[in-house]
């Protein structure tokens, strides 16, 4: 399975020319041209996001917010032009999941997509483990009640068994 990718950049054609390379690889790729952009459309199901360092300028809190919603969030890589330490430093505090200095070699950014995907997915199964986990403990608890005639407290959500 190919990973879905959103490209996030402000300049058109680059970000077309990314989009288009990505996708002769074998990528799904979506494309905006800013954060705003991207969170109209945040229901799409997005695996990486390939995002750059200006798009995100002053818009990152926006972004990280809107992927606090989405189980597991995607994984962001931010595109840095050389010089951008601080950049890569505050990024990476956000939450960046990596990082790649432009001009880069189309390799190096399948690399990185790569390992984002996989991190994204090993999340994903600890995220379904836990909910799996939930609920099984909430089916433990209702039929320990139900067991005992014992009506269920409020806070499990369901109606008394009598």
């Amino acid at each position: 399975m190919n990973p879905r990718v959103l490209i996030v950049d402000g300049d058109e054609d680059f970000r077309d020319r990314l989009a288009e390379l990505l996708e002769r690889r074998g990528y799904r790729v979506s494309t905006a041209g800013s954060v705003d952009e991207f969170l109209q459309d945040a229901g799409k199901e997005i695996d990486v996001i390939v995002a750059g360092q200006y798009v995100l300028n002053g818009h990152e809190s926006n972004l990280f917010n809107a992927l606090d919603h989405i189980e597991p969030p995607p994984e962001v890589i931010l595109m840095l032009r050389s010089g951008s330490i601080r950049s890569a430093i505050a990024g990476m505090k956000k939450g960046v999941f990596d990082d790649i200095y432009v001009p880069f070699e189309i390799s190096e950014l399948e690399e990185k997509i790569r390992r984002a995907f996989n991190s994204r997915q090993k999340k994903a199964l600890r995220f379904r483990g836990r909910s799996l986990k939930k609920r099984l403990e909430n089916i433990f608890v209702a039929a320990t009640f139900a067991e005992a005639n014992v009506d269920l407290p409020e806070d499990q959500g369901k109606k008394p068994h009598k």
